[in-house]
């Protein structure tokens, strides 16, 4: 398993911001179950993107008391549902109809090294998927997992609590140390 890396604060706030915009507009129903719009942006990820992004940008969160934004809170990820794949997916009996959510290429496919190009195919016959399973999602899946997570901050950290298989990560913001490599953690460390 490989260790997983910790996200700073500003890469952080970013992506949060990001996950902000995506539960605004819940109730707007658009093509595959998503929101028409979500924060007056186009739903569809590649279209989403170049319209949030100078919103992201802009964004200045609520503070907790010591400066670093505040993020607590429920989040659904609405149009994030990259549980089922991140490319356009046509669906099937288990799976929902998916749209890309990779905004560059413009192609909404990922460009996938020579070596590499077949075994996604090859992962997908011989492993199950642990989300089809109710398993962990794992990381980075965990906030694409189906249902909403809760964010719970405290001074130098960051839990996620996912409503999908009972799952939690905790996040150390404040550059501690790794735990080392004898300590193999699924959700990451």
């Amino acid at each position: 398993m490989r260790r997983v890396r910790r996200v700073g604060l500003a890469g952080t706030t970013v992506a949060v911001a990001f996950a902000l915009t995506i539960g605004l507009h819940a109730g707007q129903e658009g093509g595959g179950g998503r929101p028409a719009t979500i924060a007056g942006c186009p739903s569809r990820s590649s279209e989403f993107y170049p319209c949030a992004k100078p919103k992201a940008e802009a964004f200045n969160p609520p503070r907790n008391a010591d400066g670093t934004p505040n993020m607590n809170g429920a989040w659904n990820p609405v149009t994030a549902n990259g549980s089922q794949n991140i490319e356009d997916y046509a669906g099937d009996a288990f799976l929902n109809k998916q749209t890309s959510l990779i905004v560059d290429p413009p192609d909404g496919k990922v460009p996938y090294l020579a070596q590499y190009a077949n075994k996604r195919q090859d992962n997908w016959d011989r492993y199950i998927d642990p989300i089809g399973a109710c398993w962990l999602a794992g990381v980075p899946r965990q906030v694409y997992a189906p249902r909403g997570i809760s964010i719970v901050q405290a001074p130098n950290v960051f839990s996620f609590v996912g409503e999908f298989a009972h799952e939690y990560r905790i996040i150390p913001t404040d550059n501690s140390a790794h735990i080392g490599d004898s300590i193999r953690l699924f959700m990451g460390d």
